[in-house]
């Protein structure tokens, strides 16, 4: 069976063996160019999927953990309980500093002294202008050049990089029809962005389509 792809992920066949008089393939499970799990099948492609389902799932948690922006939790003076919180797209401007009295309420970024006191209404103005949409972490795995809001500095993405946001497999579930529907083409039309990088039929997205689809996605925010 031939090698393929699901998402971002590469699924390839490295060795072959008889155990038992049942051939099996060794199946590496790759994310770019480095390697997460392998699994010895004797099955179809369902069926090397199902095998390494379970590492494909822990190494995505990872990536989520580890590429989640900062959060912003909102405490009382007096009180370890948290009241709310935010994941971060930018930070407001805070200062070490420990709560006391002179506010009711305090903001500060998880794990850090960095903290400032708010009312209600500052801290619903923070979420607004600071507050990063539900799957930032996403971002947190393309290059600056693509997440660029620089027409200058920007590259279009590559099928790889599409394929982290967009079809079968993608971090965000999203199908390419729908993808398509969500920035206004035919999934026809869509297709060719999506296609392998230099097919024939693969053309670039422009650079407002891809931050359109990204806001849309809740990955980056226009």
């Amino acid at each position: 069976m031939e090698a393929f792809q699901i998402g971002p992920f590469d699924y390839a066949a490295a060795k072959s063996r008889t155990l038992n008089g049942v051939a099996q393939a060794e199946w590496a499970l790759a994310y770019g160019a480095k390697t997460v799990a392998s699994a010895w099948v004797a099955g179809d492609r369902a069926q090397v999927v199902e095998s390494l389902a379970a590492q494909r799932a822990e190494f995505v948690a990872k990536l989520g953990a580890d590429n989640a922006p900062d959060r912003l939790i909102l405490r009382r003076w007096d009180d370890a309980a948290p009241l709310d919180s935010v994941l971060l797209e930018s930070w407001p401007d805070l200062a070490g500093s420990i709560p006391d009295d002179s506010s009711q309420f305090w903001a500060e970024v998880a794990g850090t002294t960095r903290r400032m006191p708010v009312t209600l209404a500052e801290w619903a103005g923070i979420r607004a202008q600071h507050g990063a949409p539900r799957l930032a972490w996403i971002a947190g795995l393309l290059p600056a050049e693509v997440l660029s809001r620089d027409p200058a500095q920007w590259r279009a993405p590559t099928s790889w990089e599409l394929r982290h946001v967009v079809g079968e497999g993608s971090f965000t579930g999203i199908s390419g029809a729908k993808a398509a529907d969500l920035v206004g083409v035919t999934p026809q039309n869509f297709r060719k962005y999506t296609a392998r990088d230099g097919a024939s039929t693969r053309q670039g997205m422009s650079f407002a389509m891809w931050h359109l689809l990204l806001h849309k996605l809740e990955v980056q925010r226009v």
